[in-house]
């Protein structure tokens, strides 16, 4: 499958649309040592892993991943917990582009915060 990178704002992209596929590129990534620090993770996706279970192993394969929950489910308990499962934001299904941009603002305050 051919892999295409967009840019949004100053952002490069990589959409990743199951998990078979996610775990076979941040893989190849790691070996290429190219660092992805923001990560966008539906709950559910094609595959054999959920969002919650990407989390957890980007989180061992990247230093401080900051990773955004998406879903359209409105599953009160995960929401309400999202931290407990190694998110940092949520973006609730379906979003808007202003609501895109503040998420990305977020996470560059973030990264900010992390280099002082």
């Amino acid at each position: 499958a051919t892999t295409e990178i967009y840019t949004l704002s100053l952002h490069d992209a990589l959409p990743i649309y199951s998990s078979n596929e996610f775990i076979k590129i941040v893989e190849r990534l790691q070996t290429d040592k190219i660092n992805i620090d923001l990560f966008f993770l539906d709950l559910v996706l094609p595959g054999e892993m959920s969002g919650s279970k990407m989390a957890e192993k980007l989180i061992t394969l990247f230093e401080d991943p900051y990773i955004v929950m998406t879903s359209g489910y409105s599953e009160e308990v995960i929401f309400s917990k999202f931290q407990d499962y190694n998110f940092k934001d949520i973006l609730r299904k379906p979003y808007t582009i202003e609501e895109l941009e503040l998420i990305i603002k977020k996470y560059q305050k973030y990264i900010r915060r992390k280099t002082l």
